[in-house]
C-alpha cells in the first residue's frame, strides 16, 4: 500500500535504463522483479509521509503537497537532453560532450513518487525507525542534495547514496551480486557451448568411429554432454534453492522480532517458494530445452 510508505522509508524497483520511454515496459519488468527475474534494482529514500493519494492517483502529503523522492539516476530523455544542453546544440561537439556525461551520468535530485505510478512492484526495505531516525535520515538526504555527488556505476550509485542517506554508510551490495550473475551466466554460455561441441563430436564418433571402440562408439561425449547440461541447471536450480533457504531464514528472524506479523511472513514464505520454483525451476527447464536444441542440431 503506497499510503503506508513514511519519510525515510528505503525502496526499490526493477531497473531499467529506458525507464519512463515506454509504460507498457515498466509494467513488465516491474512483474518480473518480484520473481527475481530482474536482478537489478533501483535505489531510493521517500521524503515525506504518504497521507493519500488524489482522485488522479498522485500520492500527496496530509498539507496536500506532491511525495517526492531522493534518487541518484537519470531517465534517457533527461540525459539526452543534458547532453544537448552540454554541447550547446553543436553537432560536432556532441561526441566530447556525451564522454565527458558517461563519467557522471546521473544526478543526486528530488523526484515525485509519481513518477513510478507505472510500476505494479515497490519494495520497501523494512527496518524499525523511531521519528528521530528518520529526522537524521531527512538531514542526510539533504546534505547529499546540497553536495551533487558524482554517480559511478561501481563507486556510487543510486544504492551507495540510498544507503549513505539511510545507514550511514555508502555501500552497494547488489555491485557484487551483478558481477556474480554475470559470472554465472558465462558459466552457463560455456557450459551450453560444451555441451554442443561434446554432443557433435558423439555423433562424429558414432558414424566413423564406432568400429575402433566396439560397443562403446560416442557414449564417453555423450556423457560429457549430459554431464555439462547437469552443471548448467545445478547453477540455476542450486542459487534459487540458497535464495530460498536466506530468505526463510530471514523472514523467520523477522517474524521473532515483530517486525512482520504471522499472516505477513507465511505470504511472503510462500512468494519465496514460488519464486524458487519459477526461477530455479523454470531456469533450468529452459537450459534443458536448450540443451536439447544445440544437441539435435549438432
Amino acid at each position: 500500500d503506497i499510503c503506508t510508505l513514511r519519510r525515510g522509508d528505503h525502496c526499490m524497483v526493477a531497473a531499467k535504463v529506458v525507464r519512463a520511454i515506454c509504460p507498457l515496459l515498466d509494467y513488465v519488468t516491474g512483474w518480473l522483479s518480484r520473481y527475481d527475474v530482474c536482478c537489478v534494482y533501483h535505489h531510493f529514500v521517500i521524503l515525506h509521509d504518504v497521507s493519500y493519494l488524489d482522485e488522479n492517483g498522485i500520492p500527496r502529503t496530509a498539507a496536500g503537497e506532491i511525495v517526492e523522492l531522493l534518487e541518484h539516476t537519470n531517465t534517457v530523455r533527461e540525459s539526452i537532453a543534458i547532453v544537448h544542453a552540454m554541447s550547446g546544440g553543436q553537432l560536432l561537439r556532441t561526441p566530447m560532450c556525451l564522454g565527458k556525461f558517461l563519467f557522471d551520468k546521473a544526478q543526486c535530485q528530488r523526484v515525485a513518487l509519481a513518477d513510478y505510478g507505472d510500476m505494479p512492484c515497490i519494495f520497501r526495505i523494512v527496518r524499525k525507525l523511531s521519528d528521530e531516525d528518520r529526522g537524521e535520515i531527512m538531514a542526510r538526504a539533504q546534505t547529499l542534495l546540497d553536495m551533487k555527488p558524482a554517480y559511478n556505476v561501481f563507486g556510487h550509485n543510486c544504492e551507495h547514496t540510498v544507503n549513505a542517506v539511510c545507514r550511514g554508510e555508502a555501500i552497494s551490495p547488489q555491485v557484487p551480486v551483478v558481477l556474480r550473475d554475470l559470472a554465472r551466466l558465462s558459466i552457463r554460455g560455456f557450459v551450453l557451448l560444451g555441451s554442443a561441441l561434446l554432443s557433435k563430436a558423439a555423433g562424429c564418433a558414432q558414424s566413423c568411429g564406432g568400429s575402433r571402440a566396439p560397443g562403446l562408439g560416442g557414449r564417453p561425449f555423450g556423457v560429457a554432454a549430459l554431464m555439462c547440461t547437469a552443471v548448467g541447471c545445478a547453477t540455476l536450480a542450486l542459487p534459487a534453492l540458497a535464495r530460498y533457504r536466506g530468505a526463510r531464514e530471514s523472514i523467520e528472524e523477522h517474524r521473532r522480532l515483530a517486525v512482520v506479523d504471522p499472516d505477513a511472513a507465511a505470504t511472503l514464505l510462500r512468494t519465496e517458494l514460488a519464486r524458487a520454483f519459477v526461477v530455479g525451476g523454470g531456469g533450468a527447464a529452459a537450459f534443458v530445452l536448450a540443451a536439447l536444441t544445440v544437441h539435435r542440431r549438432a
